[in-house]
């Protein structure tokens, strides 16, 4: 099921690059 996750973040990661910048402030 983690591998599952994983791809759903990533889709969502490529569906919204812009927001790729914020994810890494809060990281």
């Amino acid at each position: 099921h983690d591998q599952l996750q994983n791809k759903v973040a990533i889709s969502k990661i490529k569906v919204r690059p812009k927001n790729t910048e914020l994810w890494g402030e809060n990281i």
